[in-house]
């Protein structure tokens, strides 16, 4: 090294291990006693952890985001149509529940017009236009069934 730099150091993170060797020893207790259950979620609140601290893994959500929101009422929908073909009697009650959902999204269209991208402006009218379309066709697939 030259005389004019500074002497680097070296800083070495230990505090994970710590970490670790907690979460280790949380698990070992929870596999010898598999009756204890996790804290409810109204006792993580009111001792002042956030809600979030307990998702880890598999159970953990995506980042709540527009396409999210539309994929999920979405696939709601698509859910009540595939209802009604196991189910031709319910086909009604399920056929109103889809129309409802559609209807929610259309109402989402209305009021953020202006306010999306191009991409999340075309990937709800795209969604919209698809599941008017399925709805179209249970509907009238369910009045041949019940005229």
């Amino acid at each position: 090294m030259s005389s004019n730099q500074p002497e680097r150091k070296i800083i070495i993170d230990e505090d994970w291990k710590s970490q670790v060797e907690a979460e280790r020893e949380q698990f070992r207790q929870q596999d010898q006693n598999p009756t204890a259950s996790a804290e409810p979620t109204g006792a993580a609140h009111a001792s002042g952890s956030a809600p979030d601290e307990h998702l880890s893994g598999p159970e953990q959500l995506p980042p709540a985001s527009f396409p999210m929101l539309v994929t999920g009422l979405a696939t709601q929908a698509v859910m009540a149509f595939g209802e009604m073909q196991q189910h031709p009697d319910q086909a009604q009650a399920h056929l109103q529940y889809a129309k409802y959902t559609i209807d929610t999204l259309a109402v989402l269209e209305v009021k953020t017009r202006g306010n999306l991208t191009a991409d999340e402006a075309a990937m709800l009218d795209n969604a919209l236009h698809e599941l008017r379309m399925q709805f179209v066709h249970f509907r009238d697939a369910a009045a041949t069934i019940n005229p």
